[in-house]
């Protein structure tokens, strides 16, 4: 199954966020882990975050995506100003 819509090698075909296998969510969080992973994993996440169908989901099958979200920010201090500049803009 494909991962997300990304440009990523990690990714090939758009597929909602919510219909990513648990598995592959399990892998990001632990190459969260490994810091020299961020450019691995930043880019499909980053993708993820722009996809409304995440925010308009319901909460148990976002959940899975709260642990890769809180490591993307903890990881990356400009993705939350990104991400909060993209709703202030929409």
């Amino acid at each position: 199954m494909p991962l997300l819509c990304s440009k990523c090698a990690l990714a090939y075909y758009c597929v909602r966020p919510t219909d990513v296998d648990d598995i592959i969510v399990e892998i990001i969080i632990e190459m969260a882990k490994i810091p020299a992973a961020l450019k691995a994993w930043r880019a499909p996440i980053a993708e993820l975050l722009n996809d409304n169908r995440l925010f308009n989901c319901h909460s148990d099958a976002a959940s899975k995506w709260k642990a890769v979200v809180k490591a993307l920010f903890d990881a990356d201090k400009t993705a939350f100003p990104e991400l909060l500049g993209m709703f202030l803009s929409a």
